[in-house]
């Protein structure tokens, strides 16, 4: 009997591996940490699909932008090619920095008397940042014109809110009379003058 031989190639079919939309996905960014400090904010971010939680940089990347200053910024999620399409971009703010906040930073001279209203030193820094008056915060002072206590207000401006006060001290100025001693007493200081014709002064 006559027998052929033949082959057979037998394929296998691979389902197609489906995609998901990010715009699908719920997505969460975490609140903590997003007070104006001039860094720039990069919080957490969650993506769920059907309650299971994507791998960042296997499932998807994302990008931040506008995130430095008070206001709104954006975490926009971007899907990877072959297990998720799209993208979509999620807001979270980020508040003013209370200036009460670095008050430890801070601090005021005192100053000696003079006799009119004279304005201390100020010092105002947010970390190693030394803030600049006008843009960051304003000043206010009270009881200038004595000797005693007297103080400023620190109130934030731009990025920065509230408020928070010093104290500092307005010296007397000492008093100092100059005088000749001998033995144990004291004689005022004299002055000896020569006739000129003129007048003169003491």
């Amino acid at each position: 009997a006559f027998m052929a031989a033949c082959s057979v190639t037998v394929t296998e079919n691979t389902p197609a591996v489906k995609s998901y939309s990010i715009k699908d996905c719920v997505i969460s960014v975490s609140s903590a940490g997003l007070e104006y400090d001039g860094t720039a904010k990069t919080p957490a971010v969650s993506v769920k699909y059907n309650g299971s939680k994507l791998v960042e940089n296997r499932d998807y990347t994302k990008t931040y932008t506008n995130n430095v200053y008070p206001g709104t910024a954006v975490v926009t999620i971007y899907g990877i090619a072959g297990r998720y399409t799209d993208k979509r971009a999620v807001t979270f703010t980020i508040t003013k920095r209370d200036i009460a906040s670095i008050s430890g930073d801070c601090a005021v001279s005192n100053i000696k008397y003079s006799g009119k209203a004279k304005e201390p030193d100020v010092h105002i820094a947010d970390g190693g940042r030394t803030l600049t008056e006008g843009l960051d915060y304003s000043l206010a002072f009270s009881d200038l014109t004595q000797p005693g206590a007297a103080a400023v207000t620190v109130t934030g401006l731009n990025n920065y809110t509230g408020s928070f006060t010093m104290g500092f001290a307005i010296l007397e100025a000492a008093s100092v009379t100059k005088t000749n001693t001998i033995g144990s007493v004291a004689f005022a200081e004299q002055k000896t003058y020569t006739y000129n014709g003129s007048e003169q002064e003491a």
